[in-house]
């Protein structure tokens, strides 16, 4: 693609008449040698219509690159047929050059005409091709100061436009040169010197961002003219992540030897031959050698490396099938042996369907090994900040985030997308509360404006679970100049848990100490009390001042234990030896009073703050206990009286009431059997009362035996409770069978206990709930358990007669009857059994019922026994 606009020190060189028009259709440029031509002054025709001079132009458009005969006229107003051609700049139908080849259409000199034409017009393009696509800014300025030329980089760089630009003082380029006695001072300098650098900076009016430019000044003389060439080069970047590169020999120049690279026209034919139209000299600097133009086999000079040709090649052959720019980066190998790094860049263009590469290549070895030395520097670096277990970050001095490692913002994209903005920025993108950003952006302000590190403790919740982060904003200098400011934080969770753990521990263990229940004391290896809580002054009655200091011997060791504590003293510290440390002792002490008064000692040793051995006593005043121990041991003595006179009354009862009732039973029987014709119906029912009455005593008598018996404990063991229940229900299988009972069974489970009193325990609570069934209605039984934390819980449930509310406590009283004997037989003791067993089984016993609807046996067994 041409540029739209050509230097004019370049232009100047052309042997043919010329002009150029913009794309509105106006004259921007012409030569003095269509001026002379036509008889115009510059200033009558500049910035005019081209229809002043070609009023068929916009025909000409349509046949771009091809000879045309047209009207021409002159400032006389005569007309004049000549032969132009007209070619396109910038894409555009109506912006271009127009070449007057022949004014007068003489035939004479026209082939070459043409050639000298074809040469101009390439170099041309060539130049204009190579100006407007680079990155850097290029603006010409006349000895007088006034801009004759700006490519677009530059035209963007210093917002203007070409048309506003042109002839525009050069101290009036946005502040380029401040004013006409710096560029007066400049001139000067450029008298002696080859070429002038200087900075410029700008600030974006949108964002506020800063950029800045390194512009170089040159002083070129074309035919005899005097002409300022300014490059200038975005160094924004460079400033920015402050690398301080030296700058490049090969920076691009508007002429070909202060170009940094070598400029290059490549002609690509239909087979795909190639070769070059045009190479400066500055490919021997690179390649080592000069090649040649309009040799097909140029690269096969060129010895690229075998690892690059396939990236070569291939991105060469993708360019020209798609008519794109051709990109390449890789190595060369050198005739020495050694290897560069290129870089190249060409853009397309088609010009008389011939297909143009305009290009440049650059020498980036050194700039390829810095940045290999600078990426490996930085994987380094990022390796070792990602893995420091804290967060880690870098800001400017406005506080934004320069760089944050992996630890301090673990999304990698959040990461990235927080450089550049603060701490504000963040609390807004996560939806979170800016006070925290607030205090930071405070204790960020105060480092810088203390020129010294801040530290602070950051206290938030994260699930629930409190945090503590050790932050610090050290502020970073160079040369006295503010850098950055590096901030860290340290995650003191555990620590700052520990603390506030041993502090707590600390007051709860004075706490505990002063509230004790005992007295607590403490003494060093010499025997000095150092430490004597509130309940040791209770005890002994003396005050912790009063106390302190004082050998623990003199304080509350009676007189006749003094020698063997000093002696148990310096034999454990002499060999570690102790009989009394670390154990439970009952001895006498002596209170402030000389009163001796029984105690419970516990030494135990411990180390102080200087590694030397010390004591800790534990001292309970037993005085109450003792005395309640002798109660006991008294009330034991009476116990075991009565419970040998119980002994006796059982031992009476079991045999000698059995023997009168004995007699009873045999002789009422006896007498009804030898004398039954001597007694009359009254009689005999007198001496059957007499028999039944016996038989009753008897059953009582045994009743209260077993009752008796049941205090003296078996084994424990493991009962099968299943197979219990089976032989229970297999005993009372005739009152069953009799009844036509229905006995209902879950499963049961296994439990330590006393097999011959569960055993008992159920087969009494399953026969009462067959016994008290109502009339005529066969009894039914349901027997089920469930586990409790600490206890079975057994349930034996009936649909019987039922109890009432009041008596539903006192059935378990011994002997209790709630019926009359003639309606439902026994003697009251069963239940009064039942009770005992679930209380030697440390359980319950209760019953939920109702009258007349049936009744709810529930005890518990513990797990315990």
């Amino acid at each position: 693609m041409l540029l739209s606009s050509a230097p004019g020190v370049l232009l100047k060189t052309i042997p043919l008449p010329f002009l150029i028009v913009n794309e509105e259709g106006k004259i921007t440029e012409i030569n003095s040698k269509l001026l002379q031509l036509l008889g115009y002054e510059l200033a009558d025709i500049i910035y005019k219509p081209v229809s002043v001079v070609l009023p068929h132009f916009f025909e000409l458009t349509k046949n771009k690159g091809i000879e045309v005969k047209t009207q021409i006229s002159s400032v006389s107003g005569a007309e004049i047929q000549g032969k132009v051609q007209y070619e396109s700049l910038t894409g555009t139908s109506n912006s271009g050059i127009v070449y007057f080849i022949d004014v007068n259409c003489a035939e004479k000199n026209a082939i070459a005409n043409e050639t000298k034409f074809d040469i101009v017009k390439n170099r041309l393009l060539l130049f204009e091709s190579f100006l407007d696509s680079t990155t850097e800014g290029v603006h010409i300025a006349d000895q007088s100061g006034r801009i004759v030329y700006i490519n677009k980089t530059a035209s963007s760089i210093f917002e203007h436009t070409r048309s506003q630009a042109k002839n525009l003082p050069i101290w009036e380029l946005s502040s380029v040169i401040p004013s006409l006695a710096d560029w007066q001072q400049y001139q000067q300098v450029l008298q002696t010197a080859k070429d002038l650098d200087f900075e410029y900076s700008k600030e974006d009016q949108i964002d506020g961002s800063l950029y800045f430019y390194q512009i170089k000044l040159v002083v070129k003389i074309v035919e005899n003219q005097l002409y300022y060439i300014f490059k200038t080069i975005d160094i924004t970047e460079k400033i920015k992540n402050n690398y301080n590169l030296q700058e490049k020999e090969d920076q691009l120049s508007i002429l070909t030897k202060h170009i940094p690279g070598v400029i290059f026209q490549l002609i690509v034919k239909e087979n795909r031959e190639n070769y070059l139209t045009y190479i400066n000299e500055q490919i021997a600097e690179i390649v080592g050698f000069q090649l040649s133009t309009n040799n097909t086999n140029w690269d096969a000079k060129i010895n690229l490396h075998p690892d690059d040709s396939k990236q070569y090649y291939t991105a060469y052959h993708n360019a020209i099938n798609n008519t794109k720019e051709f990109k390449f980066t890789g190595r060369i190998l050198l005739a020495d042996g050694t290897q560069k790094w290129i870089e190249i860049s060409a853009l397309p263009s088609i010009q008389n369907n011939i297909l143009y590469y305009n290009g440049i290549v650059l020498d980036i070895t050194a700039k390829r090994q810095q940045e290999i030395n600078l990426q490996i520097q930085r994987q380094f670096t990022d390796s070792v900040l990602n893995n420091i277990p804290a967060d880690i970050a870098v800001f400017d001095k406005h506080h934004n985030y320069l760089f944050v490692n992996a630890n301090g913002i673990a999304n990698e994209e959040t990461r990235n997308w927080l450089i550049g903005k603060n701490d504000f920025d963040y609390c807004e993108y996560k939806k979170l509360n800016p006070a925290s950003a607030l205090k930071r952006r405070d204790y960020f302000n105060e480092a810088i404006l203390k020129d010294k590190s801040v530290d602070w403790i950051d206290t938030y919740e994260n699930n629930g679970v409190k945090k503590f982060i050790f932050r610090r904003f050290y502020p970073y200098k160079r040369n006295g100049e503010l850098e950055y400011v590096i901030g860290y934080g340290i995650d003191v969770t555990e620590l700052k848990s520990a603390e506030e753990l041993i502090l707590k521990n600390e007051q709860r263990n004075t706490l505990i100490l002063n509230s004790s229940l005992d007295a607590i004391l403490m003494i060093n290896h010499t025997g000095a009390i150092t430490f004597w809580n509130p309940q040791s002054e209770s005890i002994f009655g003396w005050k912790s001042e009063e106390v302190l200091g004082l050998n623990i011997a003199d304080v509350i060791i009676p007189s006749t234990m003094k020698s063997s504590h000093h002696t148990g003293m310096n034999r454990f510290l002499a060999t570690g030896k102790s009989t009394i440390l670390n154990q439970i002792l009952e001895l006498n002490a002596v209170n402030k009073n000389g009163e001796e008064f029984p105690v419970e000692l516990t030494v135990v040793p411990i180390e102080d703050d200087t590694n030397s051995m010390a004591f800790c006593a534990f001292v309970r005043d037993i005085s109450v206990r003792k005395n309640k121990e002798k109660q006991i041991s008294n009330q034991n003595r009476k116990l075991k009286v009565q419970n040998k006179q119980l002994e006796q009354f059982t031992y009476i009862a079991s045999h000698d009431l059995q023997e009168p009732l004995l007699t009873l039973t045999s002789f009422s029987e006896l007498l009804l059997e030898e004398h039954s014709e001597h007694l009359n119906d009254e009689g005999k029912l007198f001496v059957e009362f007499i028999n039944k009455s016996a038989l009753r005593m008897r059953a009582l008598v045994s009743g209260l035996m077993d009752y008796a018996r049941i205090g003296k404990r078996e084994k424990v063991e493991l009962i099968n409770c299943n197979e219990l229940i089976h032989s229970v229900l297999g005993d009372l299988q005739a009152k069953i069978s009799q009844t036509h009972a229905i006995v209902q069974v879950d499963a049961l489970p296994n439990f330590m206990g006393y097999t011959t009193y569960i055993r008992l325990l159920f087969q009494n609570l399953i026969s009462n709930a067959i016994k008290f069934h109502k009339p005529g209605v066969p009894p039914v039984v349901h027997i089920q358990f469930s586990e409790l934390k600490d206890e079975w819980l057994f349930s034996i449930t009936d649909q019987g007669i039922g109890i009432g509310k009041k008596h539903q406590e006192e059935i378990f009283t011994i002997f209790k009857r709630l019926n009359h004997q003639e309606q439902f037989e026994g003697h009251g003791i069963g239940l009064s059994h039942c009770k005992k067993i679930v209380d030697l089984h440390e359980g319950d016993l209760w019953v939920i019922s109702q009258l007349g609807e049936g009744s709810t046996f529930n005890f518990t067994i513990s797990k315990t026994l």
